[in-house]
């Protein structure tokens, strides 16, 4: 009898080491997908949008385009802020971005930089 009752909870321990070993191995299969892989998620993005913006009293309208450029690698963005839209600033603001996926980190990247010579 006492053999009988050790099997139930080897039995638990044993399935609950396979789901979880299957669950490493999903996980490893979707880290292990390629940049181009990645940015595929992006493809709905990609076009021209009028878009509208409010900050408290701050508010405004402009416009974005999405495109996928450098071999489909990276998706381009770009903002267009009519004069008078950016802050105290008076003139127009253009913002271009560029989103990628580093595989060596396994994670994105962006990098933003606008007329108004500030990035980030």
């Amino acid at each position: 009898m006492k053999q009988l009752s050790l099997v139930r909870p080897l039995a638990a321990m044993l399935l609950t080491a396979i789901v979880m070993w299957c669950m490493a191995l999903e996980a490893q299969q979707a880290n292990g997908a390629t940049a181009k892989e990645r940015m595929k998620n992006f493809d709905y993005l990609v076009g021209t949008w009028s878009c509208a913006h409010q900050v408290g009293d701050f508010s405004g309208k402009y416009t974005t385009r999405y495109e996928k450029v450098l071999g489909d690698l990276w998706l381009k963005e770009t903002y267009d802020f009519p004069p008078k839209q950016f802050g105290d600033n008076p003139g127009a603001v253009r913002a271009e971005a560029l989103i990628g996926y580093d595989e060596r980190r396994g994670q994105f990247v962006r990098l933003f930089p606008h007329s108004h010579e500030r990035y980030w």
